[in-house]
């Protein structure tokens, strides 16, 4: 609101306006508005957040996982959220655009100044831009893995954090705002007269014939216009990566973890408990715990190798090392059958059972002690080619890298920043594959 009322010549004027504007019921509703549409993109987070990154295999699958149900579903919501925080933007700003229907006179060579209802195109494309920024962020949201949740070894203050990424959120949210502006102009040049057509249809309205369409050349030199795009691009882009940055900070801090506890309630915040938990998030986050517990605390590490009493049984140790030695048995099993598929022309078949994770170890290790005991020496294991180790490292990387064909200009540059500025720059916690 401030900057796109911004008057230089009149300041005394300009803050006038703004001051009576200020305590008017359409800002009020407004801002309720926004805090509401801030609300569901913190519920949009935490439905949808990972700890384990979705790398697609080709570009078939990273279609056919945009077209999920639910992604479906959440691109079509930004899309709304993406109409109404432009609506906003423009009530807030007070400028030109304020209704698709406008008076206007059709004819210009008409003496009678017969005033019709004639469809506002500039108000249409700026209600446009914004489904179009909005799924644009969730095209990206996807295909970027901003979902996932990576966790740095070295703990930081919140606020430094936040203190860190927000001057790089704030310029490349402005810098994303005009590549995606760019592309909805572009898109609306060839196509724009097909949502114009349509709504002058459903309205009844005329066109006014005294201005230049948006889809010719004439019609783009509307520098007003598109300053006014940028501004409502950059207030929600700025808002939503926000949204995400804190969600990001907050979820990935290092939570403490008892090691036992003394009532019944709370027995299933324990650490062991954590530790066999059904949620990825609260298994990475007790898995983390232990880590700095084996680290850095010794009174902790003292409750681990407790002893119970009366008994003298190590109820905890037994437990903690129950839940990690699942796990490493699961990546084990996880690493045969990916050994298997290689060896069998990439076919991956994934034990069904857990008696068939032991028959499937078991198995591997008595030809293993057969082949050495006959020929005296360990038998030539199958080995994968050198093309598919390559192409499974290059899988790997990260998919907001600058050489990936969907480079993100705003998550590419916040994780460059935090890896080449961070404290502990080349340290990553990557999540353990349950």
């Amino acid at each position: 609101m401030v900057l796109s009322r911004l008057n230089i010549f009149h300041p005394i004027l300009w803050l006038t306006d703004l001051i009576g504007d200020a305590s008017s019921s359409s800002i009020f509703f407004c801002l309720l508005l926004l805090s509401v549409l801030q609300g569901v993109q913190c519920a949009f987070n935490v439905k949808f957040y990972s700890v384990v990154p979705t790398i697609p295999g080709s570009r078939l699958s990273l279609i056919g996982q945009i077209l999920l149900p639910q992604h479906l579903l959440h691109s079509f919501v930004h899309s709304l959220m993406g109409v109404l925080v432009f609506w906003c933007c423009t009530v807030l700003s007070r400028g030109p655009y304020q209704s698709l229907a406008v008076p206007c006179n059709t004819d210009p060579s008409d003496k009678d100044d017969v005033q019709k209802m004639c469809l506002n195109e500039r108000y249409l494309f700026l209600l446009l831009t914004g489904a179009f920024l909005g799924y644009s962020y969730s095209l990206l949201y996807f295909i970027h893995n901003m979902n996932y949740l990576s966790f740095p070894v070295m703990q930081q203050f919140k606020y430094v954090q936040f203190r860190r990424f927000l001057p790089v959120l704030l310029h490349h949210s402005c810098v994303q705002s005009l590549y995606l502006i760019r592309n909805c102009t572009a898109l609306y040049f060839f196509l724009g007269y097909i949502p114009r057509t349509w709504f002058q249809g459903i309205l009844n309205l005329h066109l006014d014939q005294q201005l230049p369409p948006l889809d010719s050349l004439f019609g783009l030199l509307d520098l007003s216009l598109f300053y006014q795009i940028w501004l409502c691009g950059t207030f929600l882009l700025v808002t939503w990566h926000i949204v995400w940055l804190l969600f990001q900070i907050h979820t990935t801090e290092a939570r403490m973890f008892p090691v036992q506890s003394s009532f019944v309630e709370d027995a299933e915040m324990c650490l062991p408990n954590a530790l066999g938990c059904n949620s990825p998030l609260l298994k990475y986050l007790a898995f983390q715990d232990l880590v700095l517990l084996s680290q850095y605390s010794k009174i902790r590490r003292q409750d681990v190798f407790s002893l119970s009493q009366p008994g003298g049984h190590p109820h905890n140790w037994t437990a903690i090392t129950k839940e990690c030695l699942s796990v490493l048995s699961n990546l084990a099993a996880r690493l045969v059958a990916h050994q298997e598929a290689a060896a069998s022309n990439g076919h991956v078949r994934f034990p069904s059972s857990s008696a068939e994770l032991r028959k499937s170890s078991s198995s591997s290790g008595t030809s293993l002690n057969e082949s050495i005991d006959q020929a005296g020496k360990i038998a030539p294991v199958a080995q994968t080619p050198i093309s598919s180790v390559l192409k499974t490292k290059a899988s790997l990387k990260r998919p907001w890298d600058s050489g990936s064909p969907f480079a993100s200009p705003v998550v590419g540059h916040i994780s460059t920043a935090q890896d080449q500025n961070s404290p502990w720059h080349g340290f990553r916690a990557e999540p353990p594959h349950y």
